[in-house]
């Protein structure tokens, strides 16, 4: 498993908002305060680099509230949308148990494509599909048309 920083360096790093990680500070690379974190990958996870490494946003989530993730056990989404990354739908479950769940339920993204993703910021929409940014709108209904159209 992959180093994760401390919750102090977290803190440092970013800020927490309903689900969602925001970059705390300016960063040399056009990576601006207030910027969204996390791209999507394969499995329909949000990640992110962090200090060169990819890191699972929800497990960074789960760090910056609560500190640590014990060994043996993973961070799980309770209602199993891994968008959903809001700290009251993250739930630490041992690993056997994780495993068991998933092979019961089956993944909720076998067979499809990446989902789709709209953040809002400072009171613009954008939308992501399949790890590609495909612009950002006034309102949230113009930034599902354009997912329509696509």
């Amino acid at each position: 498993m992959a180093s994760y920083p401390s919750q102090q360096n977290l803190r440092e790093l970013f800020d927490y908002s309903d689900g969602s990680l925001f970059h705390a500070k300016d960063l040399a690379n056009n990576v601006r305060k207030g910027d969204h974190v996390g791209c999507l990958n394969s499995k329909g996870y949000l990640r992110t680099s962090v200090k060169g490494v990819q890191l699972l946003v929800h497990r960074l989530i789960w760090i910056w509230h609560h500190g640590s993730i014990p060994e043996g056990v993973e961070v799980d989404h309770v209602n199993r949308d891994k968008a959903d990354n809001r700290i009251e739908n993250l739930q630490l479950l041992p690993l056997k148990q994780h495993r068991a769940k998933d092979s019961r339920e089956g993944s909720p993204n076998r067979g499809r494509k990446l989902p789709a993703c709209v953040y809002e910021r400072n009171g613009r929409y954008r939308v992501i599909k399949n790890k590609r940014s495909l612009g950002t709108f006034d309102t949230l209904e113009e930034a599902v048309q354009c997912l329509d159209r696509v």
